[in-house]
């Protein structure tokens, strides 16, 4: 519903109450013009709240003419017999559309200090994310740049040539990742990520997330299991880049050689995807803090590792295609991620 639409809608209640608030003082055989004109600018200040002022001065201009013609003697015409009730209808007026005024302005206001509070939030959150990035990131670049320095030395034999190499590689994808990241939340942050529906199979997402986590799992062990054979229709992209992000995480705050489990499943809701680790699990007064931009966990202060921008990414992607997750600890240690999308399901075998 646009803005012009909720404002005629307003219009229109406001005149339908006026109508209703005479009706009513007339039935019960109330013809005070006091009460009449209390009544009425109760009206209008209910209207002046809910709507913008073009539509509380309908409303006072509909409130006048109603109080004119039932309440006001002569009743029935335009003439008013008693000068003192020409001050009663004026001071109606000028109360109806100066109440309207400053709740315009006051609703005004209250816009202004949430677009304010919005704006500060932001800029906090990209100082905190300009901090942890440039942290994060110099580590890396250092030991790429140190590495790229020995490459070029010609007294390495083969297999320090190649152990350099290889660290190369892995600081150059530390920063791909690091990279993307990046990108993700500034998308999420600008709201411009669209899902794009088609169906597939949960094995298929669970596979391209394990695919972007491999790095990650590669000292875990890592057991999948898929139930049934049911596709679902929703973004696949989006739904494995959440995962595989939860998958990182899991390895992340494991130990290494420990398990990370992977479960899918379907039902008439959508696919429910769930992630298990062996690590110290989430402390209790942080697990409604985990999906918050730049929030790092005591596991994660103290390993310094991350940048507190994985989860967050990971709720933000769902949230495009109306999915959700959530975090708890295992009664076996550890700690067990949840990934909820609504999206319909089928039989494998449907064309």
């Amino acid at each position: 519903m646009t803005v012009l639409s909720r404002s005629v809608i307003t219009a229109g209640a406001g005149l339908a109450a006026v109508a209703a608030a005479t009706a009513c003082l007339r039935g019960i055989g109330i013809h005070n013009p006091t009460t009449a004109a209390l009544s009425f600018v109760l009206v209008v200040l209910f209207v002046a709240a809910a709507g913008p002022l073009w539509a509380a001065v309908v409303t006072s201009c509909a409130a006048v003419v109603c109080f004119n013609l039932f309440f006001l003697p002569p009743l029935g015409t335009w003439v008013i017999a008693d000068p003192q009730n020409w001050i009663a209808l004026t001071a109606l007026l000028i109360t109806s559309v100066v109440a309207s005024q400053l709740s315009a302005r006051a609703r005004a206001r209250a816009e202004e200090l949430r677009l304010a509070g919005i704006a500060h939030e932001r800029a906090e959150l990209s100082s905190a994310l300009l901090a942890a990035l440039g942290h994060d990131l110099r580590t890396p670049l250092t030991a790429l740049r140190v590495a790229v320095e020995n490459l070029k030395s010609d007294d390495l034999d083969s297999s320090s040539r190649a152990a350099q190499a290889a660290l190369a590689a892995g600081q150059a994808e530390h920063l791909t990742l690091a990279f993307d990241q990046i990108l993700d939340m500034a998308r999420i942050e600008s709201k411009s990520i669209r899902a794009d529906m088609s169906w597939c199979a949960p094995a298929e997402i669970v596979e391209a997330a394990l695919t972007h986590a491999q790095p990650s799992l590669a000292r875990h062990r890592v057991e999948i299991d898929v139930a049934g054979t049911d596709e679902v229709n929703l973004d696949p992209r989006l739904t494995a880049s959440a995962l595989g992000h939860i998958l990182e995480n899991a390895a992340r705050f494991s130990p290494p050689d420990s398990t990370v489990r992977v479960v899918a499943e379907t039902d008439r809701d959508g696919l429910l995807l769930s992630v298990e680790d062996e690590g110290l699990g989430v402390a209790a007064e942080e697990v409604e803090e985990l999906f918050q931009p730049m929030f790092r966990g005591r596991a994660g202060r103290i390993a310094g590792v991350g940048t507190g921008m994985g989860l967050a990414i990971t709720r933000g992607l769902l949230a495009a295609e109306g999915g959700r997750t959530w975090a708890e600890n295992r009664p076996q240690g550890g700690a067990r991620f949840w990934i909820s999308v609504p999206a319909q399901t089928r039989g494998a075998e449907a064309p």
